[in-house]
């Protein structure tokens, strides 16, 4: 379970960690009444304040260990998945309030309900009484084609060629279908913003023009050679055909002349690949980092 799970606002401003999790403490536990080894000494480590029963203290009185209620490892790894994919899937964050995923937790621990969870998230939330929307996209095809001809199938970020229809601001956070918040990209450059935040990809894209350049100049040529290719070898197929031969000095010379035109789009498609390969790791890492740096704390 993430650390965001047992922050709690005892600290009266400092940042706190408890013994026990969200789930436990919304249902009316007592982190003071648990110990927990491990919080306690990230606390410690991190300069944080501890709301939890103190190891080192005289344990004459009752005292409770913080400890999984769970006790099956294949129904707890099974409900720390769909945890794991609430805590990261921010549709899923819109629809359904931490609060209420947290009293059906407590449901599930305490053995008020019980589901059979198989390891698909969107299966395990419905299965748990959890009802997600997951395609907010309704777009129709007249929508799509607006967009397709305003932008003259032509990747906005990129430049290359393109027939995506791309949400500026992520449908699956702006639930906004608007034309004016729709362009028009390749399927690489859709992909790779995914949910990123529509400022910020076009911060980073402006960036790396220059890269952008040279992925449609690098599409233009491979486009121009395998045009040639296709040409040579239909006319390969003909002579062929009228000659009524299987070799031959022509032919010979013919199949020579595209298997060095198939080693040279071979290489130039090798080279494009890295560079788009660098310019998603380049957009990966800067997205990757922006996120660490709003996150602000380790934990």
């Amino acid at each position: 379970m993430k650390a965001l799970h047992f922050h709690c606002e005892e600290g009266r401003g400092q940042p706190t960690l408890a013994s026990i999790c969200d789930i436990c403490r919304q249902a009316g536990l007592s982190a003071r009444d648990f110990e927990n080894d491990p919080v306690q000494l990230f606390a410690q480590t991190l300069n944080m304040r501890y709301a939890g029963k103190l190891i080192e203290q005289n344990n004459e009185q009752e005292t409770y260990h913080a400890a999984s209620v769970v006790q099956e490892s294949e129904f707890k790894r099974q409900l720390e998945n769909l945890i794991v994919n609430y805590d990261t899937n921010e549709l899923v964050q819109r629809q359904v309030a931490r609060k209420t995923l947290n009293e059906v937790l407590w449901s599930i621990l305490t053995g008020k309900i019980k589901p059979t969870l198989t390891g698909d998230y969107k299966v395990d939330f419905a299965a748990v009484g959890l009802r997600i929307e997951y395609d907010l996209n309704n777009l129709d095809f007249i929508a799509r084609e607006i967009i397709r001809r305003q932008y003259n199938h032509r990747c906005q970020y990129c430049g290359r060629r393109g027939n995506s229809v791309d949400h500026k601001n992520p449908v699956s956070l702006s639930d906004d279908n608007s034309l004016e918040n729709l362009t028009l990209a390749c399927q690489e450059c859709n992909g790779i913003k995914g949910n990123m935040p529509y400022y910020f990809f076009v911060h980073l894209n402006n960036q790396i023009q220059g890269v952008n350049r040279q992925l449609v100049d690098y599409e233009n040529l491979i486009n121009s050679l395998e045009q040639s290719f296709r040409a040579r070898h239909n006319q390969l197929i003909a002579r062929t055909h009228l000659k009524n031969v299987i070799d031959d000095p022509e032919l010979r010379h013919l199949r020579k002349q595209n298997k060095e035109l198939q080693a040279a789009i071979d290489s130039v498609n090798s080279d494009y690949l890295e560079l788009r390969n660098s310019r998603r790791k380049y957009f990966s890492s800067q997205w990757k980092m922006h996120r660490m740096v709003e996150q602000d704390t380790i934990i």
